[in-house]
């Protein structure tokens, strides 16, 4: 009888680990562009835009403005949308108006065309974070780890990071190429789109696993073996519960 090779069923587990881990690390994708590109990315091109169209601080500040009054509108309204689509459908969303909305800037400088694709961006961008969450913490608690949550909200500081790396040397002596870096943007967060459509369909909805409530909340449901699967709310702060069996599922925050 020849012996089985024991490094075998390691391996196997070992593959099987790095495809799990590969879907949150895609779900990172959506607040890197949601938040990194659209929302951040503004305030390093605000400069050249202003010398560019002419504007007062008081119109930039406003664009900045829309920008939060749409993802305040957003964060309202992902719960009735995710129930009426689900969350996957609702990320997914989000995330094609958010290149929309950044290609959109990069064609006009019209400043109430401007106003409309900024609020359109903080929409786009709270459904993005908020329903991107409820998906994280769902492969959180089918993983018994917090670490897809904790790689979920890392994107955003990996969109912060290439937007202040890529703008500020293509504008510094040239301000007029600001239509060129949203343009970048765009496509840049076009391809976050891409690589996490499917990522976004991996979470299966099951016994234990929460879904959005009205107020964009995941309720963090327990399942048939008493272990909370821990809810994340539209502010990223964990909704912790405990299982029947006495085990803390262990929401996580932002």
């Amino acid at each position: 009888m020849t012996p089985s090779d024991p490094r075998a069923p390691v391996t196997a587990h070992s593959g099987r680990a790095a495809s799990g881990w590969w879907q949150p690390v895609r779900l990172a994708l959506g607040t890197a562009a949601a938040l990194g590109l659209a929302r951040f990315a503004y305030g390093l091109l605000v400069p050249a835009m202003r010398d560019e169209l002419g504007w007062s601080l008081a119109k930039a500040g406003t664009l900045t403005t829309a920008n939060s009054l749409g993802y305040l509108v957003g964060a309202v309204a992902v719960g009735p949308l995710a129930r009426r689509l689900s969350e996957t459908a609702t990320f997914r969303i989000g995330m094609v108006v958010t290149a929309a909305a950044l290609a959109a800037n990069a064609a006009t400088g019209s400043y109430p065309v401007l106003l409309l694709t900024r609020a359109a961006a903080g929409v786009s961008g709270a459904l993005v974070f908020i329903a991107g969450g409820v998906l994280a913490s769902r492969a959180a608690a089918s993983r018994g780890s917090a670490l897809p949550v904790s790689i979920y909200f890392a994107g955003a500081g990996l969109g912060i990071a290439v937007s202040g790396t890529v703008i500020p040397p293509l504008l510094s002596h040239h301000p007029g190429r600001w239509p060129l870096a949203w343009a970048g943007l765009a496509a840049a967060a076009g391809l976050a789109a891409v690589f996490s459509w499917t990522a976004a369909g991996d979470a299966k909805t099951g016994p234990g696993v929460a879904r959005v409530g009205a107020d964009g909340m995941d309720r963090g449901g327990v399942g048939a073996d008493g272990v909370d699967g821990g809810g994340v709310g539209a502010d990223g702060v964990g909704a912790d519960g405990v299982g029947a069996d006495g085990v803390d599922g262990g929401g996580v925050g932002a």
